[in-house]
C-alpha cells in the first residue's frame, strides 16, 4: 500500500464534497507547507511505514474555520466520509476506516477562528480476508 495514494483519494473525496468545498474551497494541503490558511484543511500521516505495507496508519485532518459552526459542519462531514461501519475499497484495496479521536486546536496568532483536529485510522485488509474484493 502506498499511503500517498490513500491520501490522494481522501483529498479527491473532500474536494468533491459540496459541504467541505463550500467551507474550504481548494485550501486542502499537507500540514506545514506554508503560512496558515483560514479557512483551511491540512493533513498529516502518522505512522507511515512503507516497509510494513499492511500496518495501519492514522491520518490527522486539522480544520481551521472562520466560525465554530463551520468547524462543527466540517467535522460532521469528515466523519460521514471517513468513518465506515464496514470495510470499503480504497484505491483497489480493501480498507477499514475508523474515526480515532479529536482535539480542539489553538494558535498563538488566532484571531476569530476555530480549529479542530480529527484522526482516522486506515487499516488495509489482506486479500484473503478482504470482503470487498
Amino acid at each position: 500500500m502506498k499511503w500517498h495514494q490513500v491520501v490522494k483519494v481522501a483529498i479527491d473525496e473532500i474536494l468533491a464534497d459540496p459541504i467541505l468545498a463550500g467551507i474550504y474551497g481548494e485550501n486542502v494541503r499537507k500540514m506545514g507547507t506554508g503560512s496558515q490558511l483560514v479557512p483551511g484543511l491540512e493533513w498529516m500521516v502518522i505512522g507511515d511505514a512503507e516497509d510494513e505495507l499492511w500496518n495501519p496508519i492514522t491520518i490527522q485532518w486539522d480544520q481551521w474555520c472562520h466560525t465554530w459552526e463551520d468547524a462543527v459542519a466540517s467535522e460532521q462531514q469528515l466523519r460521514r466520509l471517513f468513518h465506515q461501519d464496514l470495510p470499503i475499497s480504497l484505491g483497489g484495496v480493501g480498507m477499514w476506516v475508523q474515526y480515532a479521536d479529536r482535539a480542539e486546536l489553538s494558535d498563538a496568532n488566532r484571531d476569530n477562528f476555530a480549529g479542530v483536529a480529527l484522526r482516522f485510522r486506515y487499516t488495509p485488509l489482506r486479500s484473503k480476508y478482504d470482503p470487498v474484493s
